[in-house]
């Protein structure tokens, strides 16, 4: 590792004993299960996708690969579903940001914004990101589905 690298880990490690210090160990973690909320939407959003298409809507069996269309359409309902599950805590890390306040963790957070602005105030300006969200579903999940197929064929 060059010089720069190492003065730049040991700059890490020693931030870390400060806020250790400073806030107490907890401090380090801070903000885990939040992000980790974050982390899970692709997770979410290809189990619903997977489990709209276990429903079997259009009546041609589980084991049938859907169509593009079929795909995008599922693909922006997933997406869809998993962005309602984490915007909330979206719209709370903005005002976090905007504020600078601290609320004591992210469930009082969440709790401070329902009761000051109503559950509508969790979803502030969901209209236009949930067009961009399930666009982006809708093609990440019919480019799926074709990679599927193109892989399936080459496999023949």
């Amino acid at each position: 590792m060059r010089a720069e690298g190492w003065l730049s880990f040991l700059l890490v490690f020693r931030m870390m004993a400060s806020i250790q210090e400073s806030e107490g160990t907890w401090a380090l973690w801070r903000g885990l299960g939040s992000s980790l909320w974050l982390t899970c939407v692709p997770v979410a959003q290809f189990c619903l996708y997977e489990g709209l298409r276990a429903l079997d809507i259009w009546g041609r069996g589980v084991d049938h690969r859907p169509s593009g269309t079929e795909a995008f359409l599922l693909g922006a309902v997933a997406k869809g579903g998993a962005a309602i599950a984490t915007y909330p805590l979206q719209v709370v890390q903005s005002n976090l940001r905007l504020r600078g306040q601290a609320f004591g963790g992210t469930l009082a957070a969440l709790m401070r914004l329902r009761c000051e602005r109503g559950f509508a105030g969790l979803f502030a300006g969901f209209e236009a990101k949930i067009l961009q969200t399930a666009l982006n579903g809708a093609l990440m999940m019919l480019t799926y589905e074709k990679l599927l197929d193109g892989v399936a064929f080459l496999r023949t």
